[in-house]
């Protein structure tokens, strides 16, 4: 390897992130560092732990696709939400 070229772990360690599951993200990174700024921070945990948890938990952050959070956020508004009521409970005020 020249010296001028990063290293495979250089160039592929910020993607590990992607590949953590969205339960660890939020336990380990997300919610220590919003419980440190947010004043709002039981409504973040209500939302996750009834919403987004149940549905995404598992899944690795790269597999959450688009698609994804609009079929949340229509199956909210199946379920009789308002408009907004199933954008916030989407994710959408994290």
């Amino acid at each position: 390897m020249r010296p001028d070229e990063p290293s495979v772990d250089d160039d592929f360690s910020h993607l590990a992130f992607y590949e953590s599951r969205f339960d660890a993200f939020v336990e380990e990174s997300y919610l220590p560092y919003a419980s440190t700024y947010k004043a709002s921070i039981k409504s973040d945990e209500s939302l996750l732990r009834l919403h987004l948890l149940p549905r995404f938990g598992r899944k690795p952050i790269n597999a959450i696709t688009r698609n994804d959070i609009v079929m949340m956020h229509q199956a909210r508004r199946n379920e009789g939400a308002a408009p907004a009521t199933a954008r916030t409970t989407s994710g959408n005020n994290l």
